[in-house]
């Protein structure tokens, strides 16, 4: 004689989805908060002469919000006094300023992130909003 297939209560199915949901949510939990906090942060030290400070702010910040991973530390200051702490070798990886009444955005000999300053620059120079060339 064949007995009854026996059925599982209704409160251990609640307790084995709650469970399984569980499961399914610690991978993704994972890939949204730990993951992307242990992407490292590249750092760009960006030298602008006046009056190009405010310009190179928020280009920053539109280059920033496409490439979330760079973080810059801007300094704005005179011409003079940024080009000689460049010349005295410290790191700088983009310097904007003034050449021949032109704007230059250069990387000097003395730069460390070399692949971030070369993106920084031709998007500043491609971004059709680039606050750096009055757009």
């Amino acid at each position: 004689m064949q007995s009854a297939p026996r059925r599982i209560p209704k409160r251990d199915l609640v307790l084995l989805g709650g469970l399984f949901a569980v499961l399914l949510l610690i991978p993704i939990v994972l890939f949204v908060v730990v993951i992307p906090s242990s992407v490292p942060l590249t750092t760009l030290s960006i030298y602008a002469a006046e009056p190009y400070g405010e310009a190179a702010r928020q280009t920053w910040a539109a280059f920033e919000r496409q490439n979330p991973t760079y973080r810059a530390d801007l300094r704005v200051g005179e011409v003079g006094a940024l080009a000689t702490q460049i010349e005295r070798g410290v790191p700088v990886d983009v310097f904007i300023r003034a050449e021949n009444g032109q704007l230059t955005l250069t990387i000097p000999a003395s730069a460390r992130q070399w692949a971030g300053a070369a993106a920084f620059i031709a998007f500043a120079q491609s971004d059709p909003k680039s606050a750096l060339l009055g757009r």
